[in-house]
């Protein structure tokens, strides 16, 4: 769990950046576990281009706070070994259905990962129509969205439901102009089906007593990502493999490994943090 802050102490940092804005979706004890040792390994990977700017980690920061200048990433991803800019699977996801990479929980990025594996290393051509013709957008609350198989489907992916750790703390913020298609990503979360107030009639008075409560509902996928006519053949070449081929785990990279290496004792680091 993120350490828990006060309001005023929320409203403090908010205020002292400028360029954010608190959409208070989050509650307080969400807030940013990242610390700068955790960015220094960051920089010290290539899970970004040269010259990316990495705002500092600060305890008071949520994820959703949003601006035109900086957009928040979850460290999920890229503890798959995963980089920005995203593989074409990863971007067409994101760009189809509007929701935010922080909106998104880790059995998405999981699913896409291995897809995206599969379709290097498999020769497939598996895409976000076939996505859309398997799993649901669905959504338990906080407007974070995951994956759920349609009835009388199956998984694409097996094994990617797991428990994770606290993820949700796990974050940081990027300067827009300094990564390619920045300013193409959505400033604002999917909010849909938010704020419902119903009036309850009390019997113990002539007066009506509002109150009101918060869900999500997730956007409709399939409606964003239709069917093409050989969505069920792509399908059915992924069912072709065998189980052990469409389970998910995790592709350790030696080039990525020796890569991280070299710039730790060369000491020469492709980000510019920002304190």
């Amino acid at each position: 769990m993120g350490k828990k802050v006060t309001r005023s102490q929320a409203n403090d940092i908010v205020s002292s950046l400028e360029e954010f804005s608190d959409q208070k979706i989050l509650g307080l004890e969400e807030t940013c576990s990242y610390t700068h040792d955790d960015i220094n390994k960051l920089l010290r990977s290539d899970a970004f281009p040269g010259e990316t700017v990495i705002k500092g980690p600060d305890p008071l920061l949520k994820a959703d706070l949003v601006s035109p200048n900086w957009i928040a990433f979850p460290e999920y991803p890229f503890t798959l070994g995963l980089k920005y800019p995203f593989p074409d699977i990863v971007s067409d996801f994101f760009k189809v259905t509007g929701i935010s990479f922080i909106q998104a929980m880790p059995i998405i990025w999981r699913v896409l990962y291995w897809i995206n594996q599969m379709n290097q290393n498999k020769k497939l051509n598996i895409g976000i129509g076939e996505l859309a013709s398997v799993y649901d957008l669905s959504t338990y609350g906080s407007s974070r969205f995951l994956f759920k198989v349609k009835p009388g489907k199956n998984h694409l992916v097996l094994k990617s439901k797991r428990n994770d750790g606290p993820w949700k703390e796990r974050f940081f913020f990027v300067k827009r102009a300094s990564i390619p298609d920045g300013n193409l990503w959505p400033q604002e979360w999917v909010l849909q089906g938010r704020a419902i107030v119903i009036f309850r009639f009390s019997f113990y008075s002539d007066t009506y007593i509002p109150f009101s409560f918060f869900f999500d509902s997730a956007p409709r996928f399939e409606e964003l990502a239709p069917e093409s006519a050989d969505t069920e053949e792509k399908i059915r070449s992924v069912f072709a493999l065998s189980d052990i081929e469409r389970s998910f785990r995790l592709e350790l990279f030696p080039t990525q490994e020796a890569s991280s290496n070299s710039e730790m004792t060369s000491g020469i680091f492709p980000f510019t943090l920002i304190l």
